[in-house]
Formats: C-alpha cells, structure tokens, sequence
C-alpha cells in the first residue's frame, strides 16, 4: 500500500510541476508544409510572449536553413562517384554526426536566447 500512495505523490508532484511551469506551446506553419511546434517561457504580456516566440521561430528556421545547406554540401562532397561504398560509410556516419551536434547547439541556443524549446514538427 505505501509504494502504491508513493507512486500516486510522485504522479501528482510530476504533474504539478509540469503545469505550473510559466510557459506556453506555440505552433507556427512554415512554407514547406509543416507545422513547428515550440514551448516557450511566458513573459510580461500575452502580445510580448508572442512577439518573442515568433522571433524564436523565425530565428530557428533560418538556422536550420543553414544546417540543411551545410550538409547537403558535406553530403555531396562525399558521394564522389567512383568512391567505393566502404570508403564513404564512415565519412557519412561523420557528417550526420556532426550535423546532430550542430543542430543540439542550435536548439541550445534556442533556450538561452528566446527562452524556448524546440518540441517537434507535422505535416499541416
């Protein structure tokens, strides 16, 4: 009986913190048909909290942008023709490597500056 009653306290605390956090979700579309969907700190008004989330997406996208062209430029530089396929593994599992990593630091950057999170995206 007392590891059922803990598990409720612990149901309820985790509850309770997840909705009194000061935060609201946001979802914008984008001009390729998805929907990015991000959980942002509220701040002094309703108008202010969207001015800021709206920045958070517009300056999110535009870096995702950029990572996208970074590695199609890796990828095509790698997929040389006459390049053996054991050769080109490793350099791909590299760049794809590298291409999460930079998109960890852009979501990192994300939080610290707009003070959002980056929570996913849909088709429309």
């Amino acid at each position: 009986m007392l590891f059922g009653a803990g598990a409720l306290v612990s149901v309820v605390w985790l509850l309770w913190c997840v909705l009194a956090t000061d935060t609201e979700v946001f979802t914008f579309p984008t001009d390729t048909g998805l929907n990015v969907t991000y959980r942002c700190e509220t701040l002094g008004s309703a108008e202010a909290t969207l001015a800021n989330a709206k920045a958070a997406n517009l300056s999110f996208l535009s870096v995702l942008a950029e990572l996208a062209q970074m590695q199609a430029t890796e990828m095509q530089a790698i997929m040389q023709p006459a390049r053996e396929s054991a050769a080109i593994i490793p350099e791909l599992e590299q760049a794809v490597a590298d291409g999460k990593g930079r998109l960890d630091a852009a979501m990192q950057e994300l939080q610290e500056s707009f003070g959002c999170k980056y929570l996913g995206s849909a088709k429309s």
